[in-house]
């Protein structure tokens, strides 16, 4: 049977999500059952290289299940330590001086919960990562996505400490007890104070939402977002027989 290119597309999407419910094991006897061999690295990358997705320059990506739904003073680094397996397309900027790729910041809404003179307020904030190209050698901007999560991280622990070392400018004199990433971060951050004997609210989320996201540097019009591209095709050889094997194991995933 000939496949056509829209059924290879599909299969491709099919294929990652099977790909990310697997262990590490089970990802290279996919990559055997694929017809794929040599070293157990060799067959994870083969396989990652047509798994992975290709972010167009005007999408946004949510990243929340990368991080902790809230962190505290004494857990105050964010990142889970995973990132997602995609890569940037082609930069959509005029100015390739940063390169052919597109670049990316990460940006999120967060409630903040603070002690002050009067006793513990909560308030929504903006949080992005840091820093400018060209002004320091990490920048809060990147095509390197791995690098964006774990930098974000890094920024949201670094604003546990005092003002004077980069720290929360506070809307007054005190200090940050939490900071919630999500929603139900911010409820469970409430409840955990409000069982201290305080009284606050989860308030309004800065930009509408709570939540982290990676979104393009560059200015972007959101009514031409693409779906995602792989970064690279289904080898002809094996085109067929994967898209069979896809068509056939999906099922029992429960993707369609």
């Amino acid at each position: 049977m000939t496949y056509t290119e829209a059924q290879e597309r599909s299969a491709q999407r099919r294929l990652r999500e099977i790909y990310n419910r697997k262990t590490r094991r089970q990802r290279i006897k996919l990559a055997e059952k694929l017809g794929y061999g040599g070293t157990d690295a060799s067959k994870l990358r083969v396989l990652r290289r047509i798994t992975a997705q290709v972010i167009p320059a005007e999408r946004v990506v949510t990243l929340n299940q990368y991080y902790k739904p809230y962190t505290s003073g004494d857990d105050r680094n964010p990142w889970l330590g995973t990132y997602p397996d995609i890569a940037p397309g082609p930069t959509a900027s005029r100015d390739t001086e940063y390169g052919d790729r597109q670049l990316f910041h990460i940006t999120a809404s967060v409630m903040a919960v603070a002690e002050v003179p009067q006793g513990v307020i909560s308030y929504s904030r903006r949080l992005n990562t840091k820093g400018a190209i060209g002004e320091t050698d990490r920048p809060g901007y990147s095509s390197d996505i791995r690098y964006l999560l774990q930098k974000f991280g890094e920024d949201a622990a670094r604003k546990y400490d005092p003002p004077s070392e980069g720290g929360e400018v506070l809307p007054e004199s005190g200090q940050l007890l939490f900071m919630a990433f999500t929603e139900a971060g911010a409820r469970e951050v409430v409840e955990i104070v409000n069982a201290e004997g305080f009284d606050i609210d989860v308030p309004p989320p800065d930009g509408g939402k709570y939540g982290i996201v990676l979104a393009p540097s560059t200015k972007r019009d959101l009514k031409n977002v693409r779906v995602y591209e792989y970064q690279r095709k289904l080898p002809k050889a094996k085109r067929d027989f994967i898209i069979k094997y896809v068509n056939r194991a999906s099922g029992q995933y429960g993707i369609e």
